[in-house]
């Protein structure tokens, strides 16, 4: 096997679980760098330099994720291209199995909002997200009236990152009993999984039920953005549905079982090196702001 090596961004605040995942690597005997910082509008990655032979793993935000994503400095550095996670792409392959299916759905842009016909009254609840998957802004329920009045201040020029043509999604609010999150690889593998909400209030538990992890794992089967991703799966009703699938390497860790998710992660690094020539290029994206999921 190759060397591998991590790069963990540390200033992520003290909710990041990144204590636990560096003392977890350094337990695990795994060589890691830590990143002081990674300034947010950066768009020039971290510098360090490894033998030829080495393989690096990067873990922080989604600034530092879409900056090594552009510029590939490491083999792989990241998993991520930016239009595998989409809401396009996951409406293409996973259909109905979306909490937001793409039968009920409304996409859009932000500049459109204004004038766009179809919505509810001004008082009632929609669920918006960005088309993407880099946190132009925090997915959520809110009132028709509520987002109006923030695309009108996008207009305005109010956040630099957000313009008249930042896609979006808009869809019902669904009753969510809980919600889980499953690292998983394109083979159908579940690295590690923790619950993050249970009746729509924070709860971090470890043991994730099966029927959750054999759902993620056949939806994985079908259908993967990237060799390793995250999968978060909702149940409403009587069904598992799932959230959306986001970039393992700034996706929140909650309670998930860190030595199991480092040697998974491990695991499909070193299969993608046995498979991929050495020039091969995982992904691409432009740097935007950090944020932690």
């Amino acid at each position: 096997m190759r060397p591998l090596h991590w790069l963990v961004q540390t200033d992520l605040g003290d909710r990041s679980g990144i204590s636990e995942l560096l003392a977890t690597l350094a337990a695990e005997g795994v060589p890691f760098s830590p990143i002081a910082r990674h300034p947010p509008f950066s768009t020039a990655p971290p510098v360090f330099t490894f033998p030829d032979d080495t393989l690096v793993l990067v873990y922080g935000t989604t600034s530092l994720v879409a900056t090594v994503a552009a510029h590939q400095p490491w083999a792989p550095g990241v998993f991520f291209e930016p239009a595998q996670f989409s809401y396009s792409a996951w409406a293409q392959h996973y259909g109905e199995h979306l909490l937001n299916s793409p039968s009920e759905v409304i996409q859009t842009t932000l500049g459109a909002v204004a004038t766009l016909q179809g919505l509810p009254g001004d008082d009632e609840p929609i669920f918006v997200r960005p088309e993407h998957d880099l946190k132009e802004f925090n997915g959520g329920i809110q009132t028709v009236g509520q987002f109006r009045a923030f695309a009108a201040d996008v207009a305005r020029g109010g956040y630099p990152l957000m313009n008249g043509q930042t896609a979006i999604v808009i869809g019902a609010p669904h009753g969510i009993d809980a919600e889980w999150r499953v690292f998983v690889s394109d083979q159908g593998e579940v690295l590690a999984a923790s619950r993050y909400r249970w009746k729509g209030r924070k709860s971090w538990v470890r043991d994730t039920p099966e029927e959750v992890l054999a759902f993620a794992r056949a939806r994985a089967k079908e259908w993967s953005p990237a060799p390793v991703f995250v999968m978060d799966v909702a149940r409403s009703g009587e069904g598992l549905f799932i959230v959306e699938a986001q970039c393992a390497h700034s996706a929140g860790l909650y309670d998930v079982d860190l030595v199991a998710w480092v040697h998974g992660m491990n695991r499909v690094v070193q299969r993608w090196a046995e498979t991929t020539a050495p020039t091969a290029r995982p992904g691409s994206a432009t740097a935007l702001r950090p944020s932690l999921r």
